[in-house]
């Protein structure tokens, strides 16, 4: 039984209908991701699961006794409170999830969990009400993860956490055995935690089950085929408006006009039926193109280092130091670490907005620097989008401006729109139509994914695959950094940024080497079987398994591949023999339309046992 589900539910505001005809399930012990393009009513059905929101038709059943666990993406704590009374108190004594724990046991084990994602010790008495956004945001999945619900809605839980607490989240859920619902724009965090996609598009959802790369890999596998699909029906129905055309007047006008009738009933199916494939997503379309060449060196430092000067009776704060690295012309490098470790100052450096205090950055010859800044602090925010884009070149006339704004998804009168009435998404667009105009040859990018969908992510790494000039960023979003970069830079693991060569996810052992947590603070955990069991599962995925020996890793994916091949073989066929039973040509055929009704049930009923065997496999490849 679902633990909930959702029928024909529809939800609107101000009369533009948010949730559509939407019906979906989610059973228990299952990890859903919920993605979709920016203002798709992703966090809409969120606050209708948890209960902020009331459904205009449609039903919303919840298992009863289900315990739900909501995290907003701007989680407000009650005034009065600390940071660790607020995450403290979610774990109740009245609640039999808890209600073996000691007080000091619930204490200490919250404090173990807000130091895993983040906080430091002098900040767990601090009042919660008084924290950044993001401070609020971690202390609210603290809190939601310590109630521990039957079930976890989650709406962008890890947009404030550095890489060694997304891991620790991460290794967390995946080994969790309740259900889910997860929005998340982080790819690599939906490939190792959930089990199902619900692809959530104008008013209603798709349901994919696996991880996201396979969702995105049968997405476009479904397009092709609509795709194909569309051009064989636009094929066909010239092919009979020539015949209808030809012989309108003639001879055989009449089986002209048999004809004519048959396609309007032909066009008006087609039409009922809707779009045969996931719809397009209305996103930008664009590609980076270096104006000249560069020198071969781009940048060389050599011991480079940064310090905070003492200021107001603090000392000095050294943020990096003796820092070398070498990029060559075309070379594609990627800097992680955690917030406040000096990378942002790192690329002003780069880019000669500051002098650095030790070392030097020597800039080779020829280079055209396009820099992207993570908030797009340098729009002007009482202009508008289209003269800000002209801004970056004025040479060009309004027609070429217009349509380069149409291609970052400004369309018409979205142009005239002022910089400061933007969403983050939409000032993360202006600022790349800007370099896209400037022809830099050497990309300096801080965190150029925040505040993007996916479809747009997706955009931009396709232009980035395609650019021919040097690129140096900054970003937390592991997908990214997996398909871009070729060395890592990890700032924040010492003093000296360590320099590693591969993507991420080859760096991905080392870099848990250097970032491994340090012991939590506050109070020490007292001896005996309940501490050490509550020391367990806070630590649980602190490290992630080993993997499989390779040949035997090998061997195991190619039969997972086949088993998915299998999957998608069957699935085709379902929707074959469906078109089938509902041909016309077999509606008369008796003999015929029970031979594909039986072998419509026959595959049909392998599919289930397919899935189960997939999401063996999948469990055994992820461990």
């Amino acid at each position: 039984m679902p633990l909930i589900s959702l029928h024909k539910v529809e939800k609107g505001f101000a009369g533009v209908p948010c949730l559509a005809d939407l019906t979906c399930a989610l059973e228990p012990g299952e990890k859903v991701g919920l993605v979709g393009p920016n203002g798709s009513g992703k966090t809409t059905l969120l606050r209708v699961l948890a209960g902020e929101l009331e459904v205009e038709s449609g039903t919303v059943a919840i298992a009863r006794g289900a315990r739900l666990g909501y995290l907003p993406q701007r989680p407000e704590p009650p005034p009065g409170k600390t940071v660790r009374e607020w995450v403290v108190e979610s774990a109740r004594e009245d609640d039999p999830a808890h209600a073996l724990e000691t007080p000091e046991e619930r204490e200490r084990r919250a404090v173990e969990m807000l130091t895993r994602l983040g906080f430091r010790r002098e900040q767990l008495d601090v009042e919660a009400a008084r924290l950044s956004g993001g401070e609020k945001s971690r202390a609210g999945l603290a809190r939601v993860l310590r109630l521990d619900p039957d079930v976890l809605l989650l709406d962008e839980p890890t947009n404030h956490l550095d890489l060694s607490a997304l891991e620790w989240l991460e290794d967390r859920l995946a080994r969790w055995r309740r259900a889910a619902i997860v929005v998340s724009h982080d790819r690599y965090f939906l490939d190792r935690v959930v089990t199902r996609i619900f692809a959530l598009e104008h008013g209603a959802v798709e349901a994919y089950r696996g991880d996201y790369t396979r969702y995105a890999r049968l997405r476009e596998e479904r397009r092709a085929r609509a795709d194909k699909e569309q051009a064989q029906h636009e094929a066909f129905v010239e092919k009979q408006r020539e015949f209808i055309r030809r012989f309108g007047a003639g001879q055989r006008s009449k089986e002209a006009k048999g004809r004519e009738k048959r396609l309007e009933r032909y066009i008006a199916e087609k039409e009922a039926g809707g779009p045969a494939g996931p719809p397009r997503d209305r996103t930008f379309s664009f590609g980076f193109e270096a104006g000249r060449r560069s020198g071969d060196e781009v940048l060389a430092a050599r011991r480079l280092g940064h310090v905070y000067p003492p200021a107001d009776g603090a000392p000095a704060r050294p943020l990096f130091g003796d820092l070398d690295l070498d990029i060559r012309r075309g070379e594609r490098v990627g800097v992680i670490g955690p917030n406040g470790s000096g990378k942002t100052t790192f690329f002003r450096i780069v880019v000669g907005e500051m002098a650095p205090q030790a070392g030097e950055a020597r800039r080779g010859a020829a280079l055209d620097v396009g820099y992207y800044r993570q908030e797009g602090e340098d729009l002007d925010p009482e202009k508008s989008i289209l003269s800000l884009v002209h801004d970056a070149a004025p040479r060009e006339d309004l027609v070429t401006i217009r349509s380069v704004c149409g291609r970052f998804g400004f369309r018409d009168d979205e142009q005239e729109k002022r910089i400061g009435t933007l969403s983050g998404g939409e000032r993360a667009r202006v600022s790349l139509a800007k370099l896209f105009l400037k022809r830099p040859n050497f990309l300096v990018l801080d965190e150029p994914t925040n505040h993007l969908d996916l479809p747009a992510r997706e955009a931009l790494e396709e232009a980035l695959d395609d650019y021919d000039g040097t690129i140096l960023a900054i970003s937390h979003d592991r997908y990214f950094l997996d398909r871009i970069v070729e060395k890592v830079v990890a700032f924040g693991a010492g003093p000296t940024p360590r320099t590693l060569i591969g993507n991420y996810t080859e760096c991905r052992p080392k870099l848990r080497e250097l970032y491994a947590p340090a012991e939590p603070a506050g109070p020490k955990a007292a001896a005996g079987p309940a501490a050490a069991a509550a020391a367990t599962t806070a630590t649980a995925g602190a490290g992630a398994p080993a993997a499989p020996p390779r040949p035997q890793r090998v061997k195991k994916k190619h039969t997972f591949e086949q088993l998915e091949a299998k999957i998608l073989a069957a699935e085709a066929r379902v929707k074959e023999l469906e078109a089938a039973m509902a041909a016309p040509e077999n509606a008369r055929d008796h003999v015929k339309l029970k031979q594909v009704a039986a072998d419509f049930e026959r595959t049909k009923a392998e599919l289930p046992e397919l899935y189960a065997e997939w999401e063996v496999w999948a469990e055994e490849l992820s461990g």
